[in-house]
């Protein structure tokens, strides 16, 4: 959670009810922040009219160490594509989006085409024109838009907010395509998306006029094109867009979420944000929206984890909805405090994937003074990747015990989609004879699995003889589900009250004895978050010191309180507190411990710590959360001086001490590939991997701006940077007569340029024998005769020598050219088409051919791009593998003997080849954890006595 401002009653009272974000390893089918190749962001709410009172920004970074290209598409609140924007993110860089300039304004974030040619005509991009703007604004707030054919493809609120949600993913190059579009995914990440897990991403929503702000991470999608969870038949993130095929490789969100709220004291009000899979929606008519998401349940429970009788608590039919808990239209929560159990499933089968539907969800709290704080809900264990979860009659087990499995084999199942294998609370009979059949028409069913309809209190029978009849007339009956009506101990009652296979005192450890109030022994052994760290009972929460304590309390670092007494609360605040979840409020180089295990405990003993308020005994100075070298950043990424997290020192490589290119030579001044003590990288400007001149060649050879490897500037030669440097009127070669080429470092005359043009170990007049004065244009000496003096037509445009041929300046002049063109001669270069390829495999190797000219030729590529995996050799054989699909353009150039050129433009295509789709198998260690999934529904959903 990222605040503004904060109170420390805020802070205490936040902490017990916001769910902290568990650290998770990267892996598919787990929520972690770690890099993904696609970013949701599940919600935004923007006024047009006033985008200072609620301005969403989005940070995107790129943990690639090569550039990177992001497609970022908006959707309405019902799902609808309106608009897409390419975002060009560096090496290690980062990009902001401001939704709420874009709907102001019409303003897109400024970032240039780098290497991605496809890009060169779209980025950086121009403002929304007024149309535009116009139909975007439309078509986020339920009105008629022109980017939807006159349509509407959201909710009309009537306040003119745009709503909606948004996707960023890794893309290869700027196509004018949307998620579900041909071509846009291809198995292993070989369309227009990739499989890249390069992105990761945050996001704030903050109102100037009363300086708060609110933030979280953006939501990070993984992709693997090897993993079973997202290839096959799998339910992947975009796999209902894609029509049911896996070929997104992303992995799929939860279905089921448990939140706190609060609707009362100073923590008065709770926003449920909720991102549900809306599938490939089409724009509407206006006048006929199409009907919401359903789905299975969404229930209440109080702090006493007393359940509600309302299985829809809050309705949530849209695919991005901001729901106020309290608000009467739209929730019936019963209770004050407590926590929600959504079940965002479909209730009813819809293909491919029947009610299997992924979702995310969040709470925004809202305090008196004004404060706010966000936190994701955290995902119900009852299921994470399982497609048939709660499915119990198409599971392969027999639930029930009675021999028989799944439909049809089991008479309990009515078909294979039945969640129950013949729990009387959900067999289709009336078995009590009330007129009322199963959960949640009869209300003695407190669950679908209990095997139960008419508990005690609800039976219309005085059964504990105490002239008390059924709940609410009975005190003995907390509600109407109890099953006993009689005051009895639930470790004396027969009952197995917390469903782990034990029945009363003693067979139950968590009963201490005959009378003991609960078959566990409290908030650390009962199996529930009590205190929402995202920790669980005793070993896991540090908030528990043995599973009898009876208060599952907060960590120290979110606890509310100053427990080191230095006047800073709980982390972040507390710089002792490494994390929220640590136990200690004291630095790690003062609290008495060898944190890292190097023998040497606190400042000034351990060299790790810098001094007694350093929170972490050593630790990569890059991941320390220091500014350790005083420029005013810190760590990676946002210090450019840190490599990588794991960096040992902050200081940039020229000034940090070590010799980081292995030449011998440690910073500056000393080492010359250093530009200042500043610079970032040893390596000299032409041995970098950088194009610092931005003239699109990188380094030497590659780069005539460098004369050598070890030169630290890829500067353009004069005579080819369209300067008139000499001040002679002519400007490069070949009008220039004093540049023998483009690569010449200088445009002044041969014999005042500084350089050996002879090669005869002297150096321009009056060193160099062959130079009559300093301005003379060739360092020739009599032995040999210049071109303009040789009595042959070397530039072959009719003219022989000077003066007859208007490209000499005079007799001595070497370079015979014409003074415009190609000295009248056409260089042709062929073919004019090329063949199509196919991704991924062999191109037909092609020999490009030149005429007109002198020969021999040699070509390169001088605008546009090959296809990647693909190369032109200097002799004009085009070959490689293609990567990528697309259409590529680019320009051949053809060079002769005399430096004429001549130019041909090409188009070449690359093509999908088919994709054989693999048969999903279900493992043996599936099918248990189907079985784990219904043991701990049946759990959930039963009511404990207190």
């Amino acid at each position: 959670m990222k605040t503004m401002k904060t109170t420390a009653s805020l802070v205490g009272l936040a902490t017990a009810l916001l769910l902290g974000a568990n650290a998770a390893q990267a892996t598919i089918g787990a929520l972690d922040n770690v890099p993904a190749a696609t970013l949701l962001l599940p919600y935004f709410d923007v006024d047009p009219a006033n985008p200072a009172a609620s301005r969403t920004v989005l940070t995107v970074g790129n943990r690639a160490t090569t550039e990177t290209l992001a497609n970022v598409v908006l959707w309405t609140d019902r799902g609808v594509p309106t608009y897409r924007f390419n975002v060009r993110l560096p090496a290690n860089g980062v990009a902001e989006i401001d939704v709420a300039e874009l709907f102001a304004n019409g303003t897109l974030p400024q970032t240039a085409a780098g290497g991605f040619a496809s890009c060169a005509a779209s980025l950086p991009p121009a403002p929304l024109d007024a149309a535009t703007l116009a139909g975007l604004r439309n078509a986020h707030s339920g009105q008629a838009s022109t980017l939807l054919g006159g349509q509407c493809g959201s909710t009309a609120l009537g306040d003119a907010h745009a709503r909606g949600y948004a996707t960023i993913d890794v893309v290869a190059s700027c196509a004018p395509a949307v998620p579900g579009d041909t071509g846009y995914f291809v198995q292993g990440g070989a369309g227009i998306a990739r499989n890249a897990n390069v992105l990761w991403g945050e996001q704030s929503t903050f109102n100037v006029a009363t300086g708060t702000a609110i933030g979280d991470a953006l939501v990070h999608i993984e992709a693997d094109g090897a993993n079973a969870a997202t290839t096959g038949a799998s339910y992947t993130f975009y796999g209902r867009r894609n029509a049911g095929s896996s070929a997104d490789n992303r992995e799929r969100l939860p279905t089921r979420w448990m939140g706190r709220y609060s609707l009362q004291d100073t923590i008065f009000r709770t926003q449920a944000q909720v991102w549900r899979d809306p599938g490939a929606v089409a724009p509407f008519a206006c006048a006929a929206p199409p009907a919401g998401l359903s789905q299975y349940e969404v229930i209440a429970f109080d702090h006493q984890e007393e359940v509600s009788d309302i299985s829809q608590a809050t309705t949530l039919p849209l695919a991005a909805q901001s729901v106020n808990l309290a608000d009467p239209a739209r929730s019936t929560i019963p209770y004050a405090q407590g926590f929600v159990f959504y079940n965002l499933n479909l209730a009813d089968d819809v293909p491919p994937f029947a009610r299997d539907n992924q979702s995310h969800v969040s709470h925004v709290y809202s305090a008196l003074s004004g404060d706010s704080g966000k936190s994701a809900v955290w995902p119900s264990p009852l299921d994470y990747n399982l497609n048939v979860a709660l499915r119990l009659c198409s599971d392969g087990i027999d639930n029930d015990g009675d021999g028989l499995i799944d439909w049809p084999n089991d008479p309990g199942c009515s078909g294979p989609n039945d969640t129950s294998e013949g729990a009387i609370c959900s067999d289709g009979i009336d078995n009590d004879g009330d007129g009322l059949a199963d959960y949640p028409a009869d209300p003695g069913c407190g669950a679908p699995s209990w095997d139960i309809e008419n508990p005690e209190c609800n039976d219309g029978a005085d059964n504990d003889g105490d002239g008390q009849t059924d709940f609410p007339n009975d005190p003995e009956c907390s509600t109407a589900h109890d099953r006993i009506e009689s005051f009895t101990s639930p470790c004396d009652d027969g009952i197995d009250n917390d469903n782990d296979g034990l029945v009363d005192w003693p067979a139950d450890p968590g009963c201490l004895s005959v009378n003991y109030p609960r078959e566990n022994y409290g908030q650390c052994d009962d199996g529930i978050d009590n205190d929402g760290d995202g920790l669980i009972d005793y070993p896991n929460d540090p908030g528990c010191t043995s599973p009898t304590d009876p208060i599952e309390s907060p960590p120290v670092c979110s606890d509310g309180l100053d427990n080191d007494g230095d006047g800073l609360v709980d982390f972040p605040a507390d710089p002792g507190c490494v994390s929220a979840l640590g136990n200690t409020e004291s630095p790690q180089c003062s609290d008495g411990t060898d944190n890292d295990g190097d023998g040497l405990v606190d400042f000034p003993n351990d060299p790790g710590c810098t001094g007694p308020s350093d929170p972490q005994e050593g630790g990569p100075q890059c991941d320390d959360g220091v500014d350790n070298d005083g420029d005013g950043l810190v760590d990676f990424p946002n210090d450019p001086g840190c490599a990588d997290q794991y960096a040992s020192n902050e200081a940039p490589q020229c000034n940090d001490g070590t010799d980081n290119d292995g030449d011998g030579l440690v910073d500056f001044p000393n080492d010359p590939g250093c530009a200042a003590a500043s610079s970032t990288n040893e390596r000299p400007g032409c041995n970098d991997g950088i194009d610092n001149d931005g003239d699109g060649l990188v380094d030497f050879p590659a780069d005539p701006g460098c004369p050598s490897a070890s030169a630290n500037n890829e500067n353009t030669p004069q005579c080819g940077d369209g300067l008139d440097n000499d001040g002679n009127g002519l400007i490069d070669y070949p009008l220039d007569p004093d540049c023998q080429s483009a690569f010449d470092q200088t445009e002044a005359p041969a014999c005042g340029d500084g350089e050996d043009n002879d090669a005869d170990g002297a150096v321009d007049y009056p060193a160099d024998l062959g130079c009559q004065s300093a301005t003379d244009q060739t360092e020739l000496d009599g032995g040999i005769v210049p071109q303009c003096a040789d009595g042959i037509d070397n530039d072959g445009d009719g003219d022989v020598d000077y003066p007859a041929d208007t490209g000499c300046a005079n007799a001595a002049d070497d370079v015979e050219f014409a003074v415009t063109g190609n000295g009248g001669i056409t260089i042709v270069v062929t073919p004019a088409t090329l063949a199509s390829g196919t991704v991924s495999l062999p191109y037909p190797a092609v020999v490009l051919a030149a005429s007109g000219g002198l020969s021999p030729y040699t070509f390169a590529v001088t605008a546009g791009a090959l296809p990647p995996g693909m190369t032109l050799a200097p002799d004009g054989t085009l070959s490689g593998t293609p990567s990528q699909v697309g259409a590529f353009a680019f320009t051949v150039t053809a060079t002769d003997l005399n430096d004429f050129t001549g130019t041909r433009n090409y188009v070449l295509t690359i093509g999908l080849r088919s994709l054989a789709t693999p048969v999903p198998f279900v493992s043996p260690a599936t099918l248990a954890l189907l079985a784990l999934a219904f043991a701990f529904a049946a759990y959930a959903a039963r009511r404990r006595r207190a």
